[in-house]
């Protein structure tokens, strides 16, 4: 991959990436459980999730703010957002749903 497609390829990342949540439709049980999955992520990787799509930042400034390349700020997000998708593709929710 030479510069020119590499560039091409984050600008691209970066206008179309979205949450991988939206809070506005969930239910209490479902957003009990996101709660607990974003928990369970580490202190960088809740970081990077919050700055990426809380606030929200692109990944050039979330990679700023966080000191570190846009790869690396990459790499977390996306590690970051996986772990959240297969958590709550899980019995997660049913698990927590118990104790509602």
């Amino acid at each position: 991959m030479n510069w020119e497609q590499m560039i091409e390829m984050r600008r691209h990342k970066e206008s179309t990436a979205q949450c991988p949540f939206d809070a506005r439709n969930m239910s209490i049980r479902y957003l009990s459980a996101l709660d607990l999955v974003i928990g369970s992520l580490n202190h960088l990787e809740r970081r990077a999730i919050e700055l990426r799509f809380v606030s929200p930042r692109p990944i050039a400034r979330v990679a700023d703010l966080m000191g570190m390349s846009w790869d690396g700020a990459n790499e977390l997000i996306d590690r970051a957002a996986l772990k959240i998708s297969k958590a709550l593709a899980t019995d997660q929710i049913a698990f927590i749903g118990s104790y509602l």
